[in-house]
């Protein structure tokens, strides 16, 4: 019913006279910006081309910091690269409107508040600027939650370690996790037992350069939602048009816990878009999604099983990093840059799909090689698992020849290992292969 109102809505005469601002909610845009396409967010705009649209670039700082977002930019992508190099929001509004950019949307992490920002300058669809913090902010989205009466992880950001310690003792319950309240990729988390670790922790936080090139001056501090094994985190993948939410792939992440560091993910599970556990998984995620306002676009939500039920980790505004999209690619036959492309250039087929759930065509996972000490990358090495049945592809972190060092976060990574099939046994005896050998040491030269 409400999917026939909106169409109804959408091809109205009243809403054709609103003028170019107005139908821009509706009508195929000719030229989009991208701010910061990086990492996943680079795969936007070569789909969008495909379809004769021309995407402006707009970087989000005067330099690139983080080395792994600077690898994936191609500028070729794009018309032109717009720089935000002295933070002159008003100035990259009116270019923007000059280069006659009806969409704006964020390619990476780092570009979801600009994006929302010039979004709102320019006039297109986008989200509510009053709640991006809450998009962006981890604090503050978990805060928003409660205030609606959402259930959401006890926390506290502070920038004393004294008051930390006074609240981690009331807490009374280990772990706790602190970690970046702007982080991304899990970089900068930590998993703390005891009172010392916590410390050792905050202390290392404060100060530390995240990805972005901020150097941070608060420490975000939550309880620990999840179990032992650390393999009760799911996510969901959305992408969203006018409030109304696609799910594209829903995960169980499996982490392994790095001695006196934090949880680094070891396999995610790409799990069936039906069952039990994700009508539960999805009936939260949409909740959350209207709670932070969140209207357009693709969106990353972790979300924890717990004992009071689904509670959020953290959503991202932005595609799904590492090599999700492949995957679902290779299983699913869509992933979610082509939905996100869809709500794009397709709405009224976007919406008509909106409430058909995904199906596997085959089973599969990717695996995060890591080191337990420094080594060599020799890519050589991996010949051993392409001869596996479900092997698929794999996506090395380094060079031949260069030094890898301890995996201690997803920037320590070796490589991943894409893994489909139809026959889940087997998928998982290929999996446990590929663990026995990386806890042989024989993915690396030493």
């Amino acid at each position: 019913m409400f999917r026939s109102l909106l169409l109804m809505l959408l091809w109205s005469p009243a809403v054709m006279a609103m003028g170019p601002v107005c139908k821009s909610l509706f009508y195929v845009p000719q030229r989009v910006g991208i701010v910061d396409a990086y990492s996943s967010g680079r795969h936007v705009a070569p789909a969008l081309n495909k379809y004769g649209i021309e995407t402006v670039h707009v970087q989000s700082e005067k330099e690139i910091a983080d080395p792994y977002f600077a690898s994936t930019f191609d500028p070729s992508n794009f018309k032109t690269n717009v720089i935000n190099s002295i933070g002159d929001i008003v100035g990259l509004v009116r270019r923007l409107i000059r280069e006659k950019v009806e969409l704006i949307i964020p390619g990476a992490e780092s570009g979801v508040l600009l994006a929302d920002e010039l979004a709102h300058g320019v006039g297109t669809r986008g989200n509510p600027i009053e709640t991006s913090s809450a998009r962006r902010n981890k604090f503050d989205m978990s805060e928003r939650l409660r205030s609606l009466g959402i259930d959401s992880v006890k926390q506290i950001k502070s920038d004393n370690w004294e008051r930390t310690r006074i609240w981690i003792e009331n807490h009374g319950k280990w772990p706790i996790v602190l970690k970046p309240v702007q982080g991304m990729g899990g970089n900068g988390n930590h998993v703390a037992n005891n009172m010392k670790e916590a410390e050792r922790a905050f202390k290392k936080l404060i100060g530390f350069r995240d990805s972005e090139g901020r150097i941070l001056t608060e420490v975000l501090v939550q309880e620990f939602l999840g179990n032992l094994t650390y393999d009760s985190e799911y996510v969901v993948n959305t992408v969203s048009f006018m409030g109304i939410h696609v799910v594209t792939d829903v995960w169980r992440y499996h982490k392994y816990k790095v001695e006196g560091e934090g949880v680094i993910y070891s396999w995610d599970e790409l799990l069936p878009s039906r069952g039990e556990l994700q009508e539960k998984l999805i009936a939260y995620n949409h909740k959350v999604l209207d709670a932070l306002e969140f209207r357009n676009g693709a969106s990353h939500m972790e979300i924890m099983m717990t004992e009071r039920g689904p509670i959020l980790i953290e959503n991202n505004a932005r595609l799904s990093g590492a090599s999700g999209a492949r995957l679902t690619e290779l299983t699913i036959g869509k992933s979610a840059v082509d939905w996100l492309v869809e709500s794009i250039v397709g709405t009224a087929g976007f919406i008509n799909r909106a409430k058909h759930r995904y199906k596997l065509k085959k089973e599969g996972l990717i695996v995060f090689i890591r080191t337990p000490e420094p080594g060599t990358m020799d890519s050589k090495l991996f010949d051993k698992v392409k001869s596996l049945s479900s092997f698929a592809e794999w996506v090395p972190y380094h060079k031949d020849g260069e030094r890898v060092e301890k995996t201690v976060d997803s920037d320590t990574l070796v490589a991943e290992i894409l893994l489909t099939n139809k026959d889940q046994e087997q998928l998982h005896r290929d999996l446990a292969q590929i663990l026995k050998i990386q806890e042989e040491k024989g993915f690396l030269q030493y």
